[in-house]
């Protein structure tokens, strides 16, 4: 322990600064590791955090793709459902049958000319169901 009490004093430094420093240096170093310990679970939480946004952004576009999906199917059903209904045979059996009507009697057509928008007559056909 003398040639040590010698090393002290021949540095300069007594015992007690050593000691000191030492306590500091482990201080620091505890604080540092808090500090790295801190540093690495933000970034853990940050990174879950994005993750979790991604995955509910995906599910929202998946869920968006499906509805796009859904209308489109029920885009073309509503267009085959139309060409049904554009067919003329098809609506003339259905005012004849369901609704009862009929093609209209001699009477109940009158032809009226119009003019005074163009320079030719135009024709059009009325129908008075006051006519018997």
């Amino acid at each position: 322990m003398a040639q040590a009490g010698v090393a002290y004093r021949s540095a300069g430094q007594r015992p007690r600064e050593v000691y000191s420093r030492k306590k500091r240096a482990a201080q620091i170093n505890r604080t540092m590791l808090w500090a790295t310990t801190g540093l690495v679970m933000l970034c853990l939480f940050a990174y879950v955090g994005r993750m979790a946004d991604i995955s509910s952004g995906a599910k929202e576009i998946n869920r968006i793709r499906k509805e796009i999906s859904d209308l489109k199917e029920e885009q073309q059903y509503l267009e085959v459902v139309l060409a049904a209904r554009q067919n003329l045979t098809r609506v003339r059996d259905e005012a004849m049958g369901r609704l009862g009507m009929g093609y209209p009697a001699e009477g109940q057509v009158q032809i009226v000319s119009l003019s005074g928008y163009s320079t030719s007559a135009i024709t059009q056909t009325a129908h008075d169901s006051a006519m018997p």
